[in-house]
């Protein structure tokens, strides 16, 4: 994994943090969490990264021992054979859905194993893939063949702001800085 290659090669948990401190979001995706927040939305990350504004953050636990990270896998599954054996995000936002009721579901993703949930996810839901990313090229493959493996609504995305006016069509303009709501 990452991280124990990162602990081998003699990064401090310091040097760890302070690179991940230095990633910046993509353009826009305060605003989306925030608008889907005052919306009244679930937001949901399945990741399988590690551990405001999120109802729920699907994840593997993670901790340090000294200078090394530690990773315990949020599940440990062997029948997707799509997904890695600490996290099927089908599996996953399914066991989310149970008892739970939605008028649609939105799914963002840009990773290889955004693949599989993309699979399984209805005609009214929608998938936002990352352009060129590998769900992207995933998508494509698969809607040229001739038996394409997604039934939902394909939005293809490169800042969070397209994905505002998708899902909230006139309702929030985008001015520079500064969102206004159009009642």
């Amino acid at each position: 994994m990452v991280f124990e290659h990162a602990y081998s090669a003699g990064l401090s948990q310091e040097d760890i943090l302070d690179s991940i401190a230095s990633m910046r979001p993509n353009p826009g995706v305060e605003k989306l969490i925030s608008i889907l927040a005052a919306e009244g939305w679930d937001i949901v990350l399945i990741t399988d990264a590690n551990t405001s504004n999120i109802t729920k953050i699907i994840t593997n636990r993670a901790f340090w021992q000294g200078d090394r990270l530690f990773i315990e896998p949020c599940m440990r599954q062997t029948t997707c054979p799509r997904c890695p054996s600490n996290l099927c995000k089908s599996r996953a936002l399914a066991e989310w859905c149970t008892n739970r009721s939605y008028d649609r579901i939105v799914y963002c993703g840009d990773g290889r194993n955004d693949f599989c949930p993309a699979t399984f996810l209805p005609a009214n839901a929608i998938v936002f893939p990352r352009r060129g990313y590998p769900l992207d090229d995933l998508i494509k493959k698969t809607m040229a063949s001739p038996t394409p493996q997604v039934k939902a609504r394909i939005v293809p995305w490169s800042d969070c702001y397209s994905i505002i006016q998708t899902i909230f069509p006139g309702k929030f303009v985008e001015t520079n800085t500064v969102t206004t709501q159009h009642m």
